[in-house]
């Protein structure tokens, strides 16, 4: 494989997160890569920025933390993320439907107080130099707020981070509760269904967003008889 080729495959790799069409000699080219153990789910990691290189300082509850310590790789549709504060089990949604054993629910760092302070503060360095085949049109991270077992694609808050920015991202809980007579509403008119009545594998942690998730996931294999690299198991 020549280094043009080569180059232009890596290149290729992008429109894995945005669907663009891919030139046939590309998949020819992965499907040589394939056979030398590389598939385009562990290229997209290799060629990933570490996140010890993105994440330079770290600092939790108004005190200095180590990073590698507390962030960890995740997926998104976006590609491979790094997260702090999701649950440490926290696999692709293919993976917990097939799980059989039992599984222990992952509690949350929660924070002490309130003000920017007391939450997460982290510098990062996108390396702009370093960029080869970026999907936006801009340097910078995609910053989410989601919660803890939620996949981060469904995540609640979205924010781009820039060289020189100094981006604050502030949560406003809003509790919503409802009274045991729901169940007594025809599902038809509250347009929603209680945990004990939905089919979702994640009951433990049963939201809209892995609701939403795990439906999607149904109807692309229902569809395609396949899933995006982003549900596989890594």
């Amino acid at each position: 494989m020549s280094e043009v080729n080569a180059t232009g495959l890596l290149v290729a790799q992008a429109s894995l997160v945005n669907f663009e069409d891919v030139n046939t000699t590309y998949i020819e080219l992965e499907y040589i890569l394939g056979k030398m153990g590389w598939n385009p789910d562990k290229l997209l990691l290799e060629l990933s920025q570490p996140c010890e290189e993105l994440i330079k300082v770290c600092y939790w509850l108004g005190s200095e933390v180590p990073c590698p310590k507390i962030i960890r790789r995740t997926r998104t549709d976006n590609g491979f993320c790094c997260s702090y504060n999701v649950d440490s089990t926290m696999q692709p949604v293919l993976v917990k439907l097939n799980e059989t054993g039992p599984r222990i629910p992952y509690r949350p760092k929660r924070l002490s107080g309130a003000g920017r302070h007391v939450g997460l503060s982290i510098l990062i360095d996108v390396e702009p130099d370093t960029y080869m085949a970026p999907t936006k049109s801009y340097y910078g991270a995609e910053v989410y707020i989601h919660d803890s077992g939620d996949f981060p694609s469904d995540a609640d808050f979205e924010h781009v981070a820039q060289p020189g920015w100094d981006v604050i991202m502030s949560v406003i809980p809003l509790p919503i509760e409802s009274s045991r007579t729901m169940s007594q509403v025809p599902e038809n008119m509250r347009k929603c269904f209680l945990p004990e009545e939905s089919d979702a594998q994640s009951k433990e942690n049963f939201n809209l967003n892995v609701c939403m998730a795990e439906c999607r996931l149904r109807t692309i294999l229902n569809l395609c008889n396949c899933i995006p690299f982003y549900y596989a198991d890594l």
